[in-house]
């Protein structure tokens, strides 16, 4: 019985969730707030988080916005989260979670939009 009691927690430990992570990265003044579970991203504006998957955030965030919202997908394999439009399902741009960097992508080919820092409470 303690055998599989302890299969079992062992098994809660390195479950999926386990490896979730919450991060807030502070980048040029702006805050952005990371969820690998989620997947989401939020933004830091007017004392509030604002989540990006949501229009009427978007919508708040940037007067006008060039999409409505955002569609976000993490992928363990290159610790990001990848950013796409809900359209044509095309990726816009990606958070690097292992460097901290910010991408923009644009024809497949990525520019550095911002580096930034992990925000310690």
């Amino acid at each position: 019985m303690r055998k599989i009691l302890l299969i079992l927690f062992l098994y809660s430990l390195v479950s999926g969730t386990a490896f979730a992570k919450v991060e807030i990265w502070e980048c040029d003044g702006e805050y952005w707030k990371i969820h690998t579970d989620i997947p989401a991203v939020y933004v830091r504006f007017n004392g509030k988080w604002l989540d990006l998957s949501k229009a009427s955030d978007m919508q708040e965030f940037d007067e006008t916005p060039k999409y409505d919202y955002f569609i976000f997908k993490y992928s363990s394999k290159h610790d990001s989260i990848f950013i796409f439009q809900p359209d044509s399902e095309e990726y816009i741009a990606v958070f690097d979670l292992f460097t901290k960097e910010i991408f923009s992508i644009e024809d497949g080919d990525y520019e550095l939009e911002d580096v930034c820092k992990l925000y310690v409470q």
